[in-house]
């Protein structure tokens, strides 16, 4: 974990093999009186090996698969939904 605001911000940073990357989430109020999450995710990879991982993840769209699931997961626990 990188950095905590407690019900306001998220951010963890990590590495892997093929990566040095960051998820970043957001509580804000809206002007209905509800809250919306953020969520931003970044990425470095370095390196050929980090270049194959990137097209295989990202180029795949498998990335964007994986962050949508835990959006929705999150909104159905926000919604107590589970």
């Amino acid at each position: 974990m990188a950095e905590v605001e407690p019900l306001r911000l998220l951010t963890l940073r990590g590495t892997h093999r093929f990566s040095e990357y960051e998820l970043r989430f957001e509580l804000e109020l809206s002007t209905s009186g509800g809250i919306c999450l953020h969520a931003r995710s970044s990425a470095a990879f370095p390196h050929l090996k980090g270049r194959i991982y990137r097209a295989l993840v990202i180029g795949s769209r498998g990335h964007r698969v994986g962050v949508r699931r835990i959006l929705a997961h999150v909104q159905r626990q926000a919604e107590g939904r589970l």
